[in-house]
């Protein structure tokens, strides 16, 4: 399955036109470990079969990339992350502010960051009005 997965993420990387490396994919495919996980007892996202994780999120999240400007990014109500966590992988250079009220999602995205080692995300739980 995991080779797959891999095939997966490089061909639709390629489709969008960015690359990945094999560190961005391991991070891409932790991040749908974490989220099948978590999602058992929190609730983040209705899709609960992996492969729509991956078609339905991650890929997704991905096809905003070559779209979106500026220095810093923030994801105003991420929820699970998304699109925030996918596109701070594939720009560990710039940081990303990941806000959302639920603080049972906050303390998932707290557990990505950890376990992924995304030092370019800043979790915040906060209402954005």
């Amino acid at each position: 399955m995991v080779e797959a997965e891999v095939a997966l993420l490089h061909s639709a990387a390629e489709e969008i036109g960015i690359s990945l490396s094999n560190t961005q994919v391991s991070q891409l495919i932790g991040y749908v470990d974490l989220m099948e996980k978590w999602n058992r007892a929190f609730n983040l996202t209705a899709v609960r079969r992996r492969t729509e994780l991956f078609s339905r999120h991650i890929v997704e999240s991905l096809a905003v990339q070559p779209y979106i400007q500026g220095e810093k990014w923030a994801d105003i109500g991420t929820g699970a992350g998304l699109p925030g966590v996918p596109l701070a992988i594939t720009e560990p250079d710039k940081p990303f502010v990941l806000l959302d009220s639920n603080g049972k999602k906050t303390r998932f995205l707290l557990e990505v960051k950890r376990a992924l080692g995304l030092s370019n995300i800043e979790v915040e739980t906060a209402r954005v009005e």
